[in-house]
């Protein structure tokens, strides 16, 4: 049930981003490209990790966690993107 759910909300998060991204002119759109195909790993790994039951409440619970997630990314070490490292930091935003 909460596999429904956090698509759900991950999905709406990711489009009503991209949403935003897509009113701005082309070079904008052009200069966010990283921070959407970030936001697109960041889902894409969420949505395929087996979470427990406790993760998931609070993936659920956990307001702009793509957002919080690519902001937590640049402050630390923006240039990895492999999936464990992805993971720690989705751990730590619902840990908090």
């Amino acid at each position: 049930m909460n596999d429904i759910l956090i698509q759900k909300k991950i999905e709406k998060e990711l489009a009503d981003f991209k949403r935003i991204k897509m009113r701005q002119d082309k070079l904008k759109i052009f200069d966010s490209a990283f921070e959407i195909q970030t936001y697109e790993d960041f889902a894409g790994v969420i949505l395929s990790n087996p979470w427990t039951g406790a993760q998931e409440k609070a993936i659920l619970k956990t307001p702009e966690i793509l957002k919080r997630l690519f902001d937590l990314w640049l402050n630390t070490n923006g240039a990895d993107s492999d999936i464990p490292y992805m993971i720690d930091l989705i751990e730590k935003i619902i840990e908090n």
